[in-house]
């Protein structure tokens, strides 16, 4: 067992060292809505509300990037404006937090660094996938005052599986903006309070988008440079 140990380490060993990179700070602003029981089966922005957020970033490649987020947004959703669920008449209005963890691969990577290790500002497209968990608790008016969801727990917290994709644009080798979309598959049909009146087989699911700006955090000891293998950041 020592020896499966020892020779774990050193195959590891030469990834840790080429993962000492940046860390990468951020803030994104943008705005959230939902596709569930209260809109249309299709995709809107109708309805949308004001998100924002903060992440973190731990790069462990030139293309690969693992990444937490919090965001804050509101979700909204109103049967008035849809001609087939105004009989109905349900609305809601919820306020979430979101915190997920993600896997984020740049399709650009190394090709931002040249030959001579110097830095290239680039335009770069990215996508990224994870896990999170959504607290929310939504506030519904119903139709219906009696209406059977009404006597239904829904749930505070609930898994989000986040999926989306974005662009990326280098300012200089430390600052960054970009621009991204993602959607956010739920495991509850209550985001919005209804389930049993409207379509009780498919869970809710809810969308945030934006702008960003990003800091890359680079490592003291090469002074503003952050070596990825023999490529390195150069701020002069």
């Amino acid at each position: 067992m020592k020896y499966i140990s020892l020779l774990s380490f050193f195959l590891v060993l030469p990834f840790l060292s080429q993962a000492q990179k940046q860390f990468e700070g951020g803030i994104l602003m943008g705005y959230s809505n939902y596709l569930g029981d209260l809109v249309e089966p299709t995709f809107t922005f109708d309805q949308s509300s004001f998100c924002a957020g903060a992440f973190v970033k731990k790069s462990l490649s030139e293309s690969f990037a693992l990444r937490g987020n919090v965001f804050i947004g509101g979700l909204y959703g109103d049967d008035f404006f849809y001609e087939t669920n105004k009989a109905r008449n349900d609305r809601f209005r919820s306020t979430f937090l979101e915190i997920s963890f993600m896997g984020e691969y740049d399709l650009i990577g190394q090709r931002r660094y040249q030959r001579n290790g110097l830095f290239k500002k680039t335009i770069s497209p990215f996508v990224f996938a994870g896990l999170g968990i959504i607290a929310s608790n939504p506030k519904v008016v119903y139709g219906i005052p009696d209406n059977i969801d009404a006597q239904n727990p829904q749930g505070a917290f609930n898994l989000v599986l986040p999926v989306g994709f974005g662009l990326k644009i280098d300012v200089n080798d430390l600052i960054y903006v970009g621009v991204e979309w993602g959607m956010r598959v739920t495991t509850t049909d209550y985001l919005d309070g209804v389930k049993l009146t409207g379509n009780a087989d498919n869970n809710d699911v809810y969308f945030i988008g934006g702008v960003s700006a990003t800091y890359r955090f680079a490592d003291k000891k090469s002074d503003r440079g952050v070596e990825f293998g023999s490529l390195q950041f150069d701020s002069n």
